[in-house]
């Protein structure tokens, strides 16, 4: 596993040498990992530009396959831990990626400030299966977005405008807000299928085919890649704060959203700190 775990973390940070330290290898001892890596493929996986790494071709094709191997091992040591941990002072809590950042984090981290004792576990996954998990109870509670709440009790908490992010050299990236219509003929990285949740907001109402360039499901990968200028992508408001040096996020004139909120299957299920997390969350927007 660690072969991925290597790849991944070299695209993530697009650094061999900043992987290397987070993952607690020598420089020279990851580099080999990953070329292990390319030697069982048999092909080249990534170029290195002075001390950053690019995709290949067959790189950016392989990347979305290495990082859901590795989301799927983190998903079976989170669940094997909420086995041994569950007990009535915790919360387990499913998000998706798009929330994390500018949202998730920071009302989980005014909540341990006051609530220390209470035991928090953090499942990342896309929105249809955390609107899944919560329903068959392998979650407690859910960040999720109305159209992916049915069948649950969800509380809309506000509006998320959606931008694009792009290059500050790309022809976009001069103006001031965007039409939907502009995406022709621009390549566009995309999610792979199951795992979008920004993207289609905007691309389902194209009335072209658009010229999708690569998919990615890691938004760090994808900002690297319209950093590189491969591309534009689809963000939320929530993930400014993640934009790369060289890239902006531009609005649509359009004014594409998606309703955020905070969702639990009933209301007459839920433990008591299971429920002062929930009113928690609600009380925070008032």
């Amino acid at each position: 596993m660690i072969k991925y775990h290597a790849f991944a973390k070299a695209v993530e940070m697009r650094s061999i040498s900043k992987a290397a330290e987070i993952l607690g290898y020598s420089r020279s001892k990851l580099s080999n990992i990953i070329g292990s890596l390319e030697d069982e493929l048999g092909m080249r996986l990534l170029e290195e530009e002075d001390d950053s790494v690019v995709l290949t071709e067959s790189g950016k094709k392989l990347i979305p396959y290495c990082q859901q191997i590795v989301e799927t091992e983190r998903k079976l040591k989170f669940e094997a831990l909420s086995m041994l941990n569950q007990s009535e002072d915790s919360i387990r809590i499913g998000t998706p990626n798009s929330m994390l950042v500018g949202f998730v984090f920071d009302l989980i981290a005014r909540f341990t400030q006051n609530h220390g004792d209470i035991t928090l576990s953090i499942q990342e996954d896309t929105l249809a299966n955390v609107g899944r998990q919560l329903i068959g109870g392998d979650i407690d509670v859910a960040f999720l977005t109305e159209e992916f709440a049915a069948n649950t009790m969800f509380y809309p908490l506000f509006e998320d405008e959606i931008c694009l992010a792009v290059n500050k050299s790309h022809p976009l990236a001069q103006q001031d807000a965007l039409m939907a219509h502009d995406l022709r003929d621009i390549p566009i990285i995309y999610s792979p299928p199951g795992w979008d949740d920004i993207t289609r907001i905007v691309i389902n109402r194209l009335p072209f085919k658009p010229k999708i360039r690569c998919y990615s499901a890691s938004d760090l990968a994808a900002l690297a890649m319209v950093q590189s200028n491969m591309g534009v992508y689809v963000i939320s408001n929530l993930q400014k704060s993640l934009l790369p040096k060289d890239v902006v996020a531009i609005s649509f004139q359009e004014h594409y959203r998606r309703t955020v909120g905070v969702a639990v299957r009933s209301m007459k299920d839920l433990t008591d700190s299971q429920r002062t997390f929930f009113d928690a969350c609600i009380e925070s927007f008032k």
